[in-house]
């Protein structure tokens, strides 16, 4: 399930919240890891709106840090 999507003016952002704690040196390798899964909501968000620009990133909600998958 997506969890947020931003229209912007000409792009849409779709957000991925992680809540569990992660250390600084596991981010890249959950960034990989979820790389399919943001892959699929993104392309739900083009089919559904009708769009090609699509941006996706996951929130860190335990650390606070947002980063562009």
């Amino acid at each position: 399930r997506i969890d947020r999507v931003i229209k912007r003016d000409d792009y849409f952002e779709v957000y991925d919240y992680k809540t569990f704690p992660v250390k600084e040196d596991e981010t890249a390798y959950l960034l990989k890891e979820y790389a399919v899964q943001l892959d699929i909501y993104a392309k739900a968000v083009k089919e559904l709106f009708g769009t090609e620009k699509v941006k996706s990133f996951i929130v860190f909600t335990n650390s606070g840090e947002v980063k562009e998958v």
